[in-house]
């Protein structure tokens, strides 16, 4: 039987070839010329007796004599607190593959701060008890009988510790630890941090909280798939480090600045080229599921610039939606998104699904990590833009940066106005600016550059990709009475909707419609009936004039049932609404982000009476030139 066959047994797989033991990387300023020959010749020893070379030609060529080869080849056998063997690594000079263990007596001199190594392992090995109480308490559970807190301090672990000792007599006679300065503090702390480093993963998570624990299961990303350009996107939303302000027209006369809630970003990513492909400043004072969709619908739509006060856009700034028509309304194959309810719900799921093929996908750690290459965006955009700004927060409370944003909102006229062309300036330019991650070039020239080298371009949403974003459907009870001469109509949001068609069509009664409404404008609804078109309903006054959203209408619903709006005839409930809040405000703080939405579509409202009444004084001053055409002295043609 070959002589190492008895080592071989004690060996796992991995290491039955000697040319996988762990080898030592020499440094040779370390050792001396002599230590490193007597380190080659040790390996080289070991080597031969896995060989079976003969023992006697072992000592003739290495000069070791043979029960110390047996003892070398027995320390390169032992194994570490990783489980691995030390192999080569434990014939380094000076190298201890057994810990220090002491033999001599703790009972020296109180107060003498010298000859106490090994004592503190020499008391846990003689006390099993003070080992497992101190064990227990560093990886400690919270149950029900015991709802302290989860990790104790090293000083309270201390105490109990000392108490320990008292229990078992050490303090009598000024045994170890009571016969040391500190009794025993330093060393615990340090058994105590080499515990938690050589612990296993269960005990390791007893220690940390629930993110520590999702960072922990990181892989090292060697088995992560290569993706291809639009193959997975990223989408999250980030609350704006800054505080901005709304201008309020004054009774007296002028204005008066107002600071509002920090707003909404969301964007969607794609982790290939790192291009930003389209974004959304939401109003709301959360992230709803339509915001998510109308982020979506402006990563598809073409891009166009915007207009505005401020310095204008840098050069090739823009998004990949406008690099061709081509590359606009692309398919994705994979949407990331964190676990919020406005991504995940069935509302956005299905619209991917019918748009798309895909459903929301929400990682398994549900952390940041999950999604780090839109985190490391929104890290980039603060640090480059937001966090330039005197009216800017910070990242947290106690940043420097901090330095009474509100004041400087209001001083500086910083208004929410200005915010939407801000971003799109930002983000754009964000396109066109080198990326390390992708070899210095930029996002555009990225996606262009694979656009361009790919055999085959992504497939593209249907045309009517705009409508299936921007609609919701929901099922109501057309109401009526035909003896009472009421005719139909429905009720949706607390509104009657109605048409001609609909008001002559008794057959309807009591029976489920399905309308399709844009959450943006609820004034007109599209109505069905098991799939045939009905026409569209309007909304009843006052609410068929001015443009609003549901979120909207229901805010001023809720003040209407508190009596605190009164809508009378001829009142644009709007209107009304932006009143209450500039009356009801704290000082220059508005704290109601709706407030915003109704300046938005106020305005949109004043705009489109404006496109009105242009047209039609053009279409008069068009008629006028007709008639001016007219000869006067013609007669007219006799009638018939």
């Amino acid at each position: 039987m070959p002589r190492s066959k008895f080592f071989r047994q004690q060996l796992p797989d991995k290491y039955q070839d000697i040319n996988y033991w762990p080898y030592p990387a020499i440094d040779n300023g370390r050792f001396s010329d002599a230590q490193l020959s007597t380190f080659n010749m040790k390996a080289q020893a070991v080597s031969m007796y896995f060989r079976d070379v003969p023992l006697a030609d072992i000592k003739s060529s290495t000069g070791i004599e043979n029960a110390y080869v047996v003892r070398l080849v027995k320390k390169c056998l032992q194994v570490d607190d990783d489980g691995n063997i030390y192999g080569f690594c434990a014939l380094l000079p000076y190298f201890r593959v057994k810990k220090y263990r002491r033999q001599s007596t703790t009972n020296i001199q109180p107060l003498v701060c010298r000859g106490l190594s090994g004592a503190f392992t020499k008391l846990l090995s003689n006390y099993p008890d003070i080992a497992e109480l101190v064990d227990e308490l560093v990886f400690r559970n919270v149950t029900k009988k015991n709802l302290s807190k989860k990790c104790l301090s090293n000083r309270e672990i201390h105490l109990k510790f000392i108490a320990k000792c008292r229990e078992l007599g050490l303090d009598n006679g000024l045994q170890y630890p009571f016969n040391t300065i500190s009794l025993g503090y330093r060393s615990l702390c340090s058994y105590i941090l080499s515990i938690k480093c050589n612990s296993s993963t269960p005990n390791l998570y007893k220690l940390v909280g629930k993110s520590a624990k999702q960072k922990l299961a990181i892989t090292d990303g060697t088995g992560r798939k290569q993706l291809m350009l639009l193959d997975s996107v990223e989408c999250d939303a980030h609350l704006i480090d800054a505080i901005f302000c709304v201008l309020v027209p004054n009774p007296f006369g002028g204005v008066e600045p107002y600071i509002c809630k920090r707003l909404w970003l969301i964007t969607i990513e794609d982790i290939c080229s790192r291009a930003i492909l389209g974004y959304h400043l939401s109003l709301n004072q959360e992230v709803t599921s339509s915001d998510v969709l109308k982020c979506i619908k402006h990563a598809l739509t073409p891009w166009q610039k915007l207009e505005g006060k401020y310095q204008g856009y840098s050069q090739n700034a823009g998004f990949p939606s406008a690099l061709s028509q081509c590359y606009a309304g692309l398919c994705w194959k994979e949407f990331k998104v964190d676990g919020a309810l406005a991504n995940t719900c069935a509302t956005t799921a299905n619209k991917l699904h019918r748009l798309m093929g895909i459903t929301p996908k929400v990682g398994k750690r549900h952390n940041k990590d999950d999604r780090p290459f839109v985190e490391r965006f929104f890290l980039t955009l603060e640090q480059t833009s937001f966090h330039k700004l005197p009216n800017t927060t910070g990242s947290k409370t106690s940043d420097p940066l901090r330095n009474l944003p509100e004041k400087a909102a209001i001083k500086y006229y910083i208004q929410v106005d200005d915010l939407n062309y801000l971003i799109d300036t930002i983000i754009a330019g964000y396109n066109a600016s080198e990326h390390q991650g992708i070899g210095m070039r930029t996002p555009l020239e990225y996606f262009q550059f694979l656009m361009e080298s790919a055999n085959k371009l992504p497939e593209k949403v249907p045309e009517n990709y705009g409508t299936v974003l921007s609609t919701q459907s929901q099922e109501v009870t057309v109401k009526g009475n035909l003896n009472k001469g009421v005719r139909p109509y429905i009720n949706f949001c607390y509104t009657k909707y109605h048409s001609d068609v609909l008001r002559s069509s008794y057959k309807f009664l009591n029976k489920k419609i399905t309308i399709e409404f844009d959450e943006e404008d609820l004034r007109v609804v599209s109505a069905y009936h098991n799939g045939e078109p009905i026409g569209k309903l309007k909304a009843s006054f006052p609410w068929n004039n001015v443009p609003h959203s549901i979120t909207l209408r229901k805010a001023i619903y809720s003040l209407i049932k508190q009596k605190k709006i009164i809508l009378g005839n001829n009142t644009n409930p709007i209107e009304e609404y932006l009143k209450y809040i500039e009356k009801t405000s704290k000082q220059t703080l508005i704290e109601n982000n709706n407030y915003l939405q109704a300046r938005r579509y106020s305005e949109l409202y004043v705009n489109e009476l404006t496109n009105t009444k242009q047209a039609h004084d053009q279409l008069i001053k068009h008629n006028t030139k007709t008639l001016d055409k007219i000869e006067p002295n013609k007669p007219l043609p006799p009638p018939k």
